[in-house]
C-alpha cells in the first residue's frame, strides 16, 4: 500500500515520494526509509534528481528563515510599515519584498523599464546606503555593498509614473557562514 503511494504506475517516486524522502534526509532520518526505496534512489538517476532538486531548494528556504530569524533577533529597531499604497506597474522578480540577498542585491525586472528609474536603498532608520538613476530599457542591477552590515533594508525604485518599496533581508557572506553554522543542516547527501 504504501509503495503505491510513493511510486507511480512507470515505478518513479510520485510528488509525495520525493517529499517523504526529502523529509527524512533533512531530518538526519534517512535510515527510516524503507529499504527497497532507498535501493530505488541508487538505482533510478531520475528519481535521484527529483529528490536533489527538491532537497536544495528545502536547504535554501531553511538557510533563508534563519537568516531571517537572526536578523530579526538583532534588530534593535522595529521596521516602521509602510503607511501607503504604491503604485505597482514595475514587475519585480527580485527582490521581492522580504527576499534575503546575501552578498550581493540583484534587482531584476520581468519588462525593460520604460522611463529612467531612480533606485534607493536604505536601512532601517532610513540612512541611504545607495542612490542610482537606472536608464531607460534596464532589466537588471546589481549591486555589492561593501562596509554594511547584515540587516533589514528597504528598497525604492522611483520612476515619473510608479513607485515600488520593499523591505529586504540583507546578509554579508561573512554573517552567512555564522548563521549557517548554527543552524541545522543535518542531512545526507544523495
Amino acid at each position: 500500500m504504501v509503495k503505491r503511494t510513493l511510486l507511480n504506475q512507470r515505478g518513479e517516486l510520485t510528488p509525495q515520494g520525493v517529499a517523504v524522502c526529502v523529509e527524512k534526509m533533512l531530518d538526519g532520518k534517512m535510515n527510516e526509509l524503507p529499504t527497497w526505496l532507498i535501493r530505488h534512489l541508487e538505482q533510478s538517476s531520475d528519481c535521484r534528481s527529483k529528490v536533489s532538486f527538491l532537497l536544495e531548494h528545502e536547504r535554501e528556504n531553511l538557510m533563508n528563515e534563519a537568516i531571517r530569524a537572526d536578523i530579526d533577533a538583532n534588530t534593535s529597531t522595529p521596521r516602521v510599515e509602510r503607511t501607503s499604497p504604491c503604485n505597482h506597474p514595475i514587475q519585480m522578480i527580485t527582490p521581492l519584498e522580504n527576499d534575503v540577498c546575501i552578498g550581493t542585491i540583484w534587482f531584476q525586472f520581468e519588462h525593460p523599464l520604460r522611463e529612467h528609474t531612480q533606485l534607493y536603498i536604505s536601512d532601517y532608520t532610513d540612512r541611504r546606503i545607495l542612490e542610482v538613476e537606472l536608464p531607460p530599457g534596464s532589466t537588471t542591477y546589481q549591486f555589492t555593498p561593501k562596509d554594511i552590515k547584515t540587516g533589514i533594508y528597504y528598497y525604492v525604485i522611483e520612476g515619473e509614473t510608479t513607485i515600488v518599496f520593499n523591505y529586504f533581508y540583507y546578509c554579508t557572506r561573512e554573517d552567512e557562514r555564522k548563521v549557517m553554522a548554527g543552524a541545522n543542516t543535518s542531512y545526507l547527501s544523495l
